[in-house]
């Protein structure tokens, strides 16, 4: 297979907006946060134990995700009481409790929607970063080697990307590891109405961390 054989056919296009003011306070406490995230080994070791896809390398889907995301960051975890029923019986129970975290500190009306875009970052993040180690195991296979076997290789493993990005994970010379820091991505598509409103196609209005909202017209 050749690598113009190899690239998908769908055309991606983005474009650049300037933000809203009003949403700056919040993307200033999500970046720094996602950073420090990033930059904490106990966090680091916990993400990187993700099972992010199945036996057939088919996506878990990303609600399953939020689901072990979730009360990492929100500092959820569980204890073992021992209580006597009026049996008189004893048994162990396991009773949750919410110990202080990021989240709760964040000065936002929505948290719960707002940690939705937060997990989904790390979870874009993580699924990259597990790509990449996947193309440099498939470029060790091939002997260093960007050659048409190559493409074969990452087109069997389902793996579609760029000869530059295959060429930066070679002239790295190393396995790639999760990065420490990462630009965040105010993405609204995970949210529903009560954080981001679509009045038309290039109409919205978005809930501000004082829970007011903004309308913006792109």
């Amino acid at each position: 297979m050749t690598r113009s054989q190899f690239l998908k056919k769908k055309v991606w296009r983005s474009f650049n907006i300037n933000m809203p003011p009003q949403l700056i306070p919040i993307y200033d406490i999500l970046q720094r946060d996602y950073n420090k995230v990033l930059n904490n080994d106990y966090f680091r070791e916990e993400l990187l134990k993700l099972e992010l896809y199945d036996e057939n390398r088919k996506k878990i889907k990303n609600g399953d995700l939020w689901k072990k995301i979730g009360p990492l960051l929100q500092g959820t975890k569980y204890i073992e009481i021992e209580k006597v029923n009026r049996k008189g019986v004893e048994k162990v129970v396991r009773k949750k409790v919410n110990t202080n975290s990021m989240v709760s500190e964040w000065p936002i009306a929505q948290k719960g929607w707002y940690l939705r875009i937060f997990m989904d970052n790390l979870i874009r993040l993580l699924r990259s970063q597990d790509e990449k180690i996947m193309i440099y195991t498939l470029l060790q296979a091939n002997g260093m080697k960007i050659n048409d076997d190559l493409f074969d290789l990452l087109n069997q493993a389902k793996i579609f990307t760029t000869r530059g990005n295959i060429e930066n994970i070679k002239d790295s010379n190393k396995k790639p590891e999760l990065p420490r820091k990462d630009t965040f991505e105010l993405n609204f598509s995970s949210t529903d109405e009560q954080t981001c409103a679509i009045i038309a196609p290039n109409h919205f209005l978005i809930n501000s961390y004082n829970d007011h909202y903004i309308e913006y017209k792109i």
